[in-house]
């Protein structure tokens, strides 16, 4: 081994003392995310429950197996943390990658009434149901080689992450045509148009997201062809090292969508506020816009909330 290979092993290996900390935050964080967006006010439309399955998925990628003696109930422990992070991280990636579809679908056709459905809890239910059936019956399947197994899984992380850099360059483009839409609307009417909140924090999840899960779904995919096929040993053991980064690149990403919502979401700062009453006196007062199913920024509702209130 050269010194170059010493030195990255030393510091890939530094990265994993961090990691117990980094994952204990990003629990806590997400407990809280997932209590605010059980909030009656916020619990409503499928977005936000499309975010509440990607937090419980967060809160279990988050786990790690703890070991005991081998009785019958250490036994149904194992098996059900087995299941719970074989479906989770896959089916936080396909949430994300259904939100943000929905999100665009809801933006690009906000004067088609068809597509305000999508916008419905019933439709984010379903939706929540449908990722995650596939993958939970998928873990009761018996294969006859592992190597089966471990094809399917990791394209099934694989193919989101592609196609969410496709979902975050179409959102920001819309955000874009947004931006020029409210521009040209203060020239004609003078009226203090208001930003479309909702597309900006989903937006910034999936830029995020892909940030953390194409890299992910890239060394997965290399992993297994060099485990499966290559059986190339010295590159199995980088890839080996490299999973500690990319454990804390996902803890990262975990820990953002708790964070952008609170930082960009009027709707989840009030509830917040609602939850913690002492939270108001750090609030300042602001116009607040409910983003309507269609996604349009005219016939919004705008309230005015003061400390007072």
């Amino acid at each position: 081994m050269t010194e170059e290979q010493t030195l990255l092993e030393s510091f890939l290996n530094s990265l994993s003392d961090y990691g117990t900390y980094i994952s204990v935050f990003s629990l806590i964080l997400n407990l809280f995310h997932v209590l605010i967006l059980t909030r009656k006010s916020m619990i409503s439309s499928s977005i936000n429950v499309l975010m509440t399955g990607i937090a419980v998925c967060d809160i279990f990628n988050m786990a790690e197996p703890t070991y005991g003696p081998l009785s019958f109930s250490y036994r149904i422990f194992e098996r059900f943390f087995e299941i719970t992070t074989g479906v989770a991280r896959p089916l936080a990636t396909w949430l994300a990658m259904t939100m943000a579809l929905f999100r665009l679908l809801i933006v690009r056709n906000a004067m088609n009434s068809s597509f305000e459905s999508l916008s419905t809890l019933r439709v984010g239910v379903i939706s929540v149901l449908c990722n995650f059936f596939p993958f939970f019956i998928f873990q009761f399947e018996s294969f006859d080689y592992y190597s089966i197994y471990t094809i399917v899984t990791t394209f099934a992380q694989l193919i989101p992450a592609m196609i969410l850099p496709f979902l975050a360059f179409l959102l920001i483009r819309e955000i874009g045509k947004g931006r020029l839409a409210r521009r040209q609307l203060i020239r004609s009417q003078a009226s203090n148009a208001k930003p479309d909140n909702t597309t900006i924090v989903i937006s910034t999840m999936t830029v995020v997201s892909m940030l953390a899960e194409l890299p992910s779904g890239i060394h997965n995919f290399f992993f297994l062809y060099y485990t499966e096929f290559s059986r190339d040993t010295d590159m199995i053991e980088f890839l080996v090292l490299l999973q500690t980064p990319f454990k804390l690149l996902t803890a990262f990403n975990t820990m953002s969508h708790c964070l952008i919502s609170l930082a960009v979401s009027s709707q989840y700062q009030n509830a917040v506020v609602s939850l913690f009453p002492i939270v108001r006196k750090l609030k300042k007062p602001r116009n607040i816009i409910r983003v309507t199913p269609s996604g349009s920024s005219e016939g919004n509702m705008m309230t005015r909330v003061t400390n007072g209130s």
